[in-house]
């Protein structure tokens, strides 16, 4: 079974996901800020994909992309923000990022990024 984390400083996004992905065979798991998702991909059950918001107080998505990649490559990250803009996206790409997702990110799309980068790349 593949591992999703969620990473949103707000709870209702992730309770969100978590509604989106119900019917879905991925042992989802969450974080609501950078650090943490951090401590969580160095772990001793890292995921193997995780969703970031780019927009969180403290470390932004692009900063917790660029630390996770630094350690750990095989774990596939893409970016989520509501601006899907030129610059943002050439950030995410520079920080290593795997994918980058519009909001409101919508079921179909969700899955189909995870099938994606999980199984269709393996």
């Amino acid at each position: 079974m593949k591992r999703v984390l969620i990473v949103d400083d707000m709870r209702s996004l992730r309770a969100f996901y978590r509604v989106l992905l119900k019917d879905t065979d991925y042992l989802l798991d969450e974080a609501g800020d950078g650090a943490t998702a951090i401590k969580k991909c160095l772990g001793t059950t890292p995921p193997d994909l995780v969703f970031l918001d780019i927009m969180m107080p403290g470390m932004s998505g692009i900063e917790t992309c660029q630390h996770i990649k630094e350690r750990r490559k095989d774990i596939a990250v893409v970016i989520v923000s509501n601006k899907k803009d030129r610059f943002n996206m050439q950030q995410a790409r520079q920080a290593g990022c795997d994918g980058f997702l519009g909001k409101p990110v919508n079921r179909d799309e969700l899955v189909k990024t995870i099938d994606n980068l999980l199984y269709e790349a393996a």
